[in-house]
């Protein structure tokens, strides 16, 4: 167990200055630091969790250092950059490419109702999503955790010198992998868009099942899943030691859902000031632009239960400043309060909502959204006249943080209206 009790960046701050890390990469181009040697001042296997750009602690990122694991607990730290960027401008706003319907005799999948990762995959699978991308009648070979095989891979450091990962006995992940009788298909899945993933998460599969499988070549894919039933399919392809995302054979599909037979438009606009409580556990007025992120959040707080505030947040490509922000705008939603110092639990209604369908809960969320005060101005017009009373009333009088809160606003505004409008139109074909 760790002998101190640090942050993940003060543990690394440590780390760095003991063994004299900075003076042995700025030599060697790399070095090789084992778990049992972190575990003198953190749990190893959270320090080196770095699945996206923002997790990396101030202490590495000052010194552009990167962490990736290559042994069963031993770790490659260099100056290279093993993340992959996503491109969230390259899929195109457009009606999916082919509509899905779940099989008849299926009852137990919650089509209407995805909050999660396996869900999502679950559902893509029983639909035929995997074999409209593989051209390819598959079944469900490979899921969850194990060892890589031995592999080697090469990156580019910031001295444009080469850094070598020899990859032996490694624990990957599958979420999802798909056997057909021409090729096999790995998934990793995703609840919304985010701007970069680590390429451990997708290469080190990639490698290993090419190894492991000599006769059928690998497709692996990214999936993002959306609501109202939207998969986003983006292929991961690996040539000539380059990793990147495949965007020209990028596919969207969607779900058929059941039919939400209410006036959706008729029941948002019909939202009044003061409907629903906004504001909530002393909550500030929300800035965090991104509302799948605080969907996800609110499915893994219920999930959880009550937690602290870090887990909530370990596979997010968020940094710990934006963590507090879209605490405070579940709470402001009346979606999270916190118990005690550093806590946080889901409130009733946070539970309520993530048992009925999606269009329902997104429905009633943005009734929550336009019962505020400032923001029901916006209701018929993205440029309404706000008094200074107005700003006044919910603690927005400095111009900086009004302008920034602003933007929430309009980011959430053009989301409901998105999902909710494009869910009545595909509903219709």
């Amino acid at each position: 167990m760790p002998t101190k009790s640090l942050s993940i960046d003060d543990a690394w701050s440590e780390v760095l200055t003991a063994y004299r890390i900075i003076e042995a990469v700025d030599k060697f181009g790399m070095f090789d630091i084992k778990a049992s040697e972190l575990i003198q001042y953190k749990e190893p296997r959270l320090m080196c969790k770095l699945d996206h750009i923002e997790k990396i602690p101030p202490s590495l990122n000052d010194q552009e250092f990167t962490v990736l694991a290559i042994r069963n607990s031993v770790y490659r730290i260099a100056r290279t950059y093993p993340y992959i960027e996503i491109d969230n401008s390259q899929y195109p706003k457009r009606l999916p490419d082919k509509v899905f319907e779940l099989p008849r005799h299926l009852t137990t999948l919650p089509i209407n109702n995805i909050t999660s990762e396996a869900m999502a995959l679950d559902v893509a699978f029983a639909c035929g999503m995997i074999e409209e991308i593989t051209d390819d009648k598959t079944t469900l070979t490979i899921r969850g955790r194990r060892r890589a095989t031995r592999f080697d891979f090469s990156l580019i450091d910031r001295n444009h010198q080469i850094v070598s990962y020899p990859i032996d006995g490694v624990q990957i992940e599958v979420d999802g992998g798909y056997e057909g009788h021409q090729k096999i298909c790995l998934i990793e899945t995703k609840m919304g868009l985010s701007s970069n993933m680590g390429i451990r998460q997708l290469l080190y599969p990639h490698l290993h099942f090419i190894n492991v499988v000599a006769d059928k070549p690998i497709l692996s894919y990214y999936l993002c899943y959306e609501p109202v039933g939207l998969f986003h399919f983006l292929p991961f392809c690996y040539i000539d030691e380059h990793p990147y995302f495949d965007y020209e054979h990028y596919r969207l599909f969607q779900v058929r859902l059941p039919d939400f037979e209410r006036n959706i438009s008729k029941i948002i606009r019909s939202t009044k000031v003061d409907m629903y409580p906004t504001g909530c556990d002393n909550a500030p007025f929300p800035q965090a632009n991104d509302f799948n992120k605080v969907l996800t959040l609110i499915y893994r707080l219920v999930d959880m239960g009550e937690t602290q505030l870090p887990n909530l947040f370990i596979d997010e490509s968020l940094d710990p400043r934006q963590h507090n922000y879209y605490i405070a705008a579940a709470r402001w939603l009346g979606l999270a309060e916190q118990p005690r110092k550093g806590f946080y639990q889901p409130t009733s209604l946070a539970k309520e909502l993530t048992k009925v369908p999606e269009v329902e809960r997104l429905t009633k969320l943005a009734q929550i959204f336009y019962s505020n005060p400032l923001v029901h101005t916006f209701l018929e017009t993205d440029e309404p006249v706000i008094s200074d009373r107005l700003r006044a009333m919910v603690g927005l009088e400095t111009d900086s943080t009004f302008d920034r809160r602003l933007g929430t606003v309009l980011n959430w505004k053009r989301y409901f209206n998105e999902k909710l409008d494009l869910d009545k139109r595909l509903n219709k074909m």
